[in-house]
């Protein structure tokens, strides 16, 4: 028996603070077009109110979700700890800690724990997380969903990303990505668990499929200083090209770009997690110039999707919906500077 389940993701925009009207806003869009959806991935959720008179951002959609029944995970605690530690090297890190994660849930949900160490009670063999500055930029959670048991090599899970933007932060957002690609390979190899993996990646520049039918994507270039002639230094920044047999220094733009191509480059991924707007029965299948999740006017683009849903082999991909008022839906950019990604997934037994 297969069973239908639907998930969101969405940027909130909390970066500089989020108005009451702007809460209410982002609330009303949820209760007029995901009163069916199953899974919120919400990242840049503003903390920075908190037990103030005026409720959260936070406090705001954690009181919304209650209501409803909802079960959520987040990691405001860890952010807060991080932003106000003195300890190096997060002593001067800001705004990118002063906003959170909640992931909610219609089923029971629980928070992982985050380690550097192999933890080989709790994680399959040689699976550790966390090699980032910005452990908080991903937030993974294990959804009790009544098809599958919750084990160290079975269940649902969700991966709620929010990718350090590279303005200021360019090795930290690869490394990010890195780890993501990295940890969820491992994660499908290893284990049997269900994977969703949704966020804003703050990537690619541009993608496409061409006239033939393949995904053809343009990741971004390191801006400012190209560092295009310095090798970058030792292992792992080094590959070995399929015709020669030694391996060459990887230098820091082709690693910022790879990055990125192997979250979403179909040619080069070797993981199990297919991007839902490209794999949907009936996705648009347009540009990101012209289905996009976010507004942005800079060297000659204007648009681009940097918000995604992906899900591994475990799900048949039914629908995805871009919601920026291109395909019949309100106009989801109002609320947040971030469009909502939905999709149908279903669960394969």
């Amino acid at each position: 028996m297969s069973e239908d389940i639907t998930v969101m993701t969405w940027n909130l925009n909390g970066e500089g603070g989020t108005s009451k009207n702007t809460s209410k806003a982002q609330i009303n869009f949820l209760d007029n077009h995901h009163e069916d959806t199953d899974i919120f991935l919400f990242q840049a959720v503003d903390y920075a109110q908190d037990h103030s008179e005026e409720p959260s951002h936070f406090q705001r959609l954690e009181h919304y979700f209650h209501q409803r029944g909802y079960k959520i995970a987040h990691n405001r605690d860890w952010n807060r700890q991080l932003h106000n530690t003195n300890i190096q090297p997060f002593q001067n890190i800001g705004p990118p800690l002063k906003r959170c994660k909640i992931t909610a849930s219609k089923w029971d949900i629980g928070r992982n724990p985050l380690d550097l160490r192999e933890m080989k009670d709790r994680n399959p063999d040689k699976l550790n997380y966390f090699y980032a500055n910005f452990p908080t930029c991903i937030l993974i959670a294990d959804i009790d969903h009544p098809s599958t048991d919750i084990t160290g090599n079975e269940g649902l899970q969700a991966w709620n990303a929010g990718v350090i933007y590279g303005r200021g932060w360019k090795e930290e957002k690869a490394n990010v990505l890195e780890t993501i690609y990295a940890q969820v390979y491992l994660q499908n190899d290893q284990t049997n668990k269900k994977v969703l993996l949704g966020g804003d990646f703050n990537a690619p520049k541009e993608e496409h499929r061409d006239s033939e039918g393949r995904i053809q994507i343009d990741p971004h270039k390191a801006n400012g200083r190209e560092y295009t002639d310095e090798p970058f230094y030792g292992d792992p920044y080094r590959y070995k090209p399929e015709e020669e047999t030694e391996s060459t220094e990887l230098t820091y733009t082709q690693r910022y770009r790879n990055a990125e191509r192997y979250i979403f480059d179909p040619k080069l991924t070797k993981w199990d997690m297919r991007d839902v707007y490209w794999h949907a029965d009936n996705s648009l299948e347009q540009s990101s110039a012209n289905d996009y999740t976010h507004e942005f006017h800079q060297n000659g683009v204007d648009h681009k999707r940097l918000d995604h849903i992906l899900a591994d082999d475990h799900f048949d991909i039914k629908s995805c919906e871009i919601q920026n008022g291109l395909n019949g839906t309100a106009n989801g950019l109002g609320p947040s500077d971030h469009a909502p990604v939905k999709t149908t997934l279903e669960i394969k037994n």
